[in-house]
């Protein structure tokens, strides 16, 4: 009887330290409002020491508003199906290697009858970090210059700062302007390996 009561609470003690998987297009926060980041110090994650690309993946989700033209946010994964996203924007990757600052972007299109488009250019992301440097866009070294995604699919690119990044500076400010939901901002950590 002893022996059965061990089994049952070392099985019992398996079960409660298991824990959910993560999706790999999920932030830890499931609703990002325009005006605040979506991503920070504590929450995105940071460069590690050995180094100098930031890969945690910041995904930002949106339905269309009650007015036309205008765009709520809602959760990237695990909602009501009336508060699934339409369109995801994910900011997977920054590379502060070399002399440039390299943004890799996917966009999720769900919307069954419409593409989207997020322009990689100067008009459309507006780089900055926390010494109130400004980083401008490539637009001709972006690749592709705007990603297009068709309905129900998925799209990547990678837009292109040609300069290094301040690495006296603790993050970077990236903001979507206007295209494909309106304004919407992220913040990334920038690596100290490099120093």
């Amino acid at each position: 009887m002893s022996a059965l009561a061990l089994v049952l609470a070392a099985a019992l003690i398996a079960l409660a330290t298991r824990r959910a998987p993560v999706l790999a297009d999920q932030t830890a926060s499931g609703i990002v409002s325009t005006s605040q980041a979506a991503g920070g110090l504590g929450f995105g994650g940071v460069v590690s020491q050995e180094s100098c690309v930031w890969n945690e993946f910041q995904s930002v989700g949106r339905r269309r508003g009650g007015q036309p033209g205008s765009w709520e946010n809602v959760g990237v994964g695990g909602n009501a199906p009336s508060l699934q996203p339409e369109v995801v924007v994910t900011l997977e990757e920054v590379n502060f290697c070399q002399e440039a600052i390299k943004l890799t972007w996917s966009v999720r299109n769900n919307l069954d009858d419409e593409s989207v488009a997020l322009p990689l250019t100067v008009e459309n992301i507006a780089v900055s970090d926390s010494l109130l440097n400004d980083y401008q866009i490539a637009d001709d070294k972006s690749q592709p210059p705007q990603i297009s995604v068709a309905p129900r699919s998925k799209a990547r690119g990678t837009a292109v700062v040609a300069r290094p990044a301040n690495l006296n500076a603790k993050v970077l400010r990236v903001k979507l302007k206007q295209l494909p939901f309106g304004e919407a901002t992220w913040i990334v950590p920038i690596s100290s390996a490099a120093k």
